[in-house]
């Protein structure tokens, strides 16, 4: 190719150089661009860290290379051809690399190439930063060689290459510092959505409140009481985003979603080889190294993972499935929630003492909807304020009546019921800016204004005589109730299991302790 051919191509090619916002496209250009103008067969551009903005490790790596069917090369700075460019920030032209001492041949031993001849030109920025070196190999008609027009046309384009590499770094900086600012802006709004939700009128709940950033500034292990919705998780996050380990992960799993059988490696991992084709897996605990580790509805979990619960958090190592020899050391924090009655469990032979009081070190009770429908309005209004901010929707307010006709419902799912059914209104509410009583459908538990009547001692008496003791009583009636509440959904588990308020691996593990047909 002629000078003023190579001044062609490159006049037309290097405006290119600046709309790539990906590095290695951005680099593929610049490679095809060199074989190009110089007629080589191949090409590499060899790159230090510093061009990726990391720290300088002193090697050269190939980020992109032709011929090599996606590998890369990394030699240290000063070895090879490419090495004594980048360090000296000398061009070079090798016409027969077999006489020069600074040629790798092992590269081409280990890509079956034949290097003859190559030349190579170093990258360095307009402020004098060494970024690499671009060297292209072997000119496609074997009786050429490279000459000193092809070096200065290398020159020219390794001076547009780095300023080219550096404006792409300083993009892709910008663009991580716009996500950091994003992410940050948005873990503003959820602690500002926390201190929303956490309000309240109700006494004894505003004194639980209060306790939380002691609860959150200690390492104590904090067991949440309360039913399904009412805020459990929402708590743990608190306790979490306020502690010293805020920078940590926070690790959540609902014990009631895992199946029997896969408790122990959701848990605490798979090694590899632990079976057939098995490839090693991080369990939760490892995954909560260094953060909060929150384990949802724990009155779920089956006897055998609790004991191995409760030695992890004695000793602060784990064990991954298939590794019996080799336990680890991980440090967490664990924040555990229950929607049972655990000291009835541990009663009943379900659930171990010694953890229970491992976990009730800090407590914590959640009251239902029902029991604090004074904080309704403001629930109601957060609720709508947290749509509006996530889902850029219309504001759109309760009318009074709404609101009276929210009051007397029982909500059996409490706070995330309430979320679903304002979701849902504001959706049925269309460009109206209120929403009225007629976007909640009263439903089967709607209460009326006066008072529900409390049944009759000697009508309990009807139901479940008095001559059993107290535990045969309550599961008599527990399971009672949940066959009235099975046969209401006609027998279809998932309904059922919402009118309860609890999962439905929840409502099987329920039914097959109480030996109901499933």
């Amino acid at each position: 190719m002629n000078e003023a051919k190579k001044l062609h191509v490159l006049a037309g090619v290097v405006s290119r150089f600046f709309r790539h916002e990906n590095r290695e496209d951005l680099i593929r250009e610049i490679l095809e661009t060199a074989i190009e103008v110089t007629g080589a067969d191949r090409g590499s551009l060899f790159l230090s860290p510093i061009s990726e903005g990391k720290r300088h490790a002193h090697v050269l790596t190939t980020l992109v290379a032709t011929g090599l069917d996606g590998k890369s090369i990394t030699l240290p700075d000063n070895r090879g051809v490419a090495g004594h460019c980048y360090t000296t920030q000398t061009p070079l032209m090798v016409n027969d690399v077999s006489k020069d001492d600074r040629f790798c041949k092992d590269v081409d031993e280990t890509f079956g190439y034949i290097t003859k001849s190559l030349a190579c030109v170093p990258l360095q920025t307009m402020a004098g930063k060494k970024l690499g070196a671009l060297e292209i190999l072997n000119k496609k008609q074997s009786q050429d060689k490279f000459d000193q027009s092809d070096v200065e046309v290398l020159q020219v384009l390794g001076l547009f290459a780095a300023v080219a590499l550096e404006k792409n770094l300083e993009l892709r900086s910008l663009k991580e510092q716009k996500r950091f600012l994003i992410e940050e802006k948005r873990q503003r709004y959820r602690l500002i959505e926390e201190e929303q939700f956490l309000t309240t009128q109700y006494a004894d709940l505003r004194e639980v409140y209060q306790q939380l950033p002691h609860f959150a500034a200690s390492e104590s292990t904090v067991l949440i009481s309360g039913e399904s919705g009412t805020g459990k998780e929402l708590v743990a996050h608190y306790l979490h985003r306020h502690s010293p380990r805020a920078d940590g992960p926070f690790v959540a799993i609902n014990c009631a979603a895992i199946p029997e059988s896969l408790f122990e490696a959701e848990l605490f991992g798979v090694a590899k080889g632990a079976a057939t084709g098995t490839e090693a897996r991080k369990g939760k605990l490892d995954m909560a190294d260094g953060g909060t580790l929150f384990l949802d509805e724990i009155g779920e979990l089956p006897m055998a993972v609790q004991a191995k619960i409760l030695r992890a958090l004695q000793e602060k190592t784990i064990t991954p499935v298939g590794s019996p020899d080799h336990p680890h050391e991980v440090n967490f924090r664990l924040v555990a929630a229950t929607n049972r009655n655990l000291k009835e469990m541990i009663g009943e032979n379900t659930f171990r003492e010694d953890l229970f009081y491992r976990l009730s070190v800090l407590n914590i009770t959640l009251p239902p909807l029902r029991d604090r429908l004074e904080d309704l309005p403001l629930i109601c209004q957060n609720i709508c304020r947290h749509l509006e901010q996530n889902r850029g929707w219309k504001s759109k307010q309760l009318t009074p009546q709404a609101i009276n006709k929210l009051k007397h419902y029982s909500w059996p799912g409490n706070i995330r019921e309430l979320q679903n059914r304002i979701e849902g209104a504001y959706i049925l509410a269309h460009k109206s800016s209120l929403i009225g009583p007629e976007a909640f459908p009263v439903e089967e538990n709607y209460l009326p204004e006066e008072t529900t009547p409390v049944p009759r001692v000697g009508a309990l008496a009807n139901v479940i005589p008095f001559d059993r003791t107290l535990r045969d009583a309550r599961e008599e009636f527990e399971r009672q109730f949940v066959m009235e509440v099975l046969k209401s959904c006609d027998f279809n588990k998932t309904h059922t299991a919402h009118k309860l308020g609890i999962t439905r691996e929840a409502l099987r593990k329920i039914l097959k302790r109480l030996n109901v047909a499933s």
